[in-house]
């Protein structure tokens, strides 16, 4: 028997019993050192069953089982094959997250709908297929139908995980453009719980990251500038790279509304180069100079989506 495994098991097995969502999202995690780290400690096992079938829900043994699988995989199989496994997990907490009383899930749901979506990158990065996002948006689409159908108390409701599954769907949709408009529909019902107290701060400002992003491909232009700037202002200052990130947005959604950043804000996020010389094109109605520059830098913002907004 690995040790590993069975105190792993053990302890996935208590967490689901006594409904423990927090210890459960300590077991299921997806940084790479972690998954790397339990990957070398169990890579000598070939059956999981003798472990998992210790777990009375079959639905919570499947769910350790397709995760450890993920794991032990993980260093030799392709980002295809990856993608697939996660794809069955994200499969299994739907299923899970849909009895009733389920909300202590959302801790888990939260991390694998994120590694979801990295690992769509990888596999799509491998093999070109853009098969792997419509998957992806499909697993998050259920989740997200799952989670903003419950009518359960605030504070233990699924509806707490709806806007991180909403907004990763909106990145899905953008970065690919596969998933169809009613995916993204169903992803704007999420802004009624952005004032709501029980949606952790970081889940916010990644949900109006992407929608004001989903707005400026839309030419929406308004409620583009309206949802980065409540992005940028919310998120903390500490979080640089973030709100220079944002900010990128944010600068085009308010460049096209005639609103101009001061100089020092752009180089407080070390923004002066390439956006500076636009502004200084914007104000001396150069749109010539403007749009030598935007041809000149013209792989930067394809690759950011902004060009053709600009």
């Amino acid at each position: 028997m690995n040790p590993v495994l069975q105190a792993f098991v053990t302890s996935a097995n208590h967490a689901f019993t006594h409904e423990d969502g927090a210890t459960l999202g300590k077991l299921f995690v997806f940084t790479p050192s972690t998954v790397s780290e339990l990957s070398r400690r169990i890579s000598a096992s070939d059956d999981f069953d003798q472990y998992t079938s210790y777990i009375t829900d079959p639905v919570y043994a499947q769910t350790t089982h397709v995760y450890l699988t993920y794991v032990r995989d993980s260093q030799y199989v392709s980002a295809e094959t990856g993608h697939g496994q996660l794809c069955r997990l994200a499969e299994l907490l739907t299923v899970a997250l849909t009895a009733a009383n389920n909300g202590w899930l959302v801790q888990v749901v939260r991390a694998v709908a994120l590694a979801l979506c990295v690992q769509a990158q990888w596999a799509f990065a491998s093999t070109g297929d853009a098969a792997v996002y419509t998957q992806t948006a499909t697993r998050l689409l259920q989740l997200l139908i799952v989670a903003l159908g419950d009518t359960g108390p605030e504070h233990t409701s699924k509806k707490r995980v709806a806007v991180a599954v909403a907004g990763l769907l909106l990145r899905v949709s953008l970065r690919t453009s596969a998933a169809p408009g009613a995916y993204a529909g169903k992803a704007l019902e999420a802004r009624s719980l952005l004032d709501s107290s029980s949606v952790p701060r970081r889940d916010k400002v990644s949900f109006m990251y992407w929608l004001g992003r989903y707005y400026l491909v839309c030419y929406n232009i308004d409620a583009a500038r309206i949802q980065l700037d409540r992005a940028f202002s919310m998120c903390p200052a500490w979080h640089y790279h973030n709100k220079r990130t944002i900010l990128r947005y944010l600068f085009v959604a308010n460049m096209i509304c005639g609103r101009l950043p001061s100089h020092e804000l752009l180089e407080k996020y070390d923004m002066e180069g390439v956006y500076y010389q636009l502004v200084a094109c914007f104000r001396a109605g150069d749109l010539a100079g403007f749009q030598n520059v935007l041809v000149d830098h013209m792989d930067m913002f394809r690759k950011q989506g902004n060009f053709l907004v600009l």
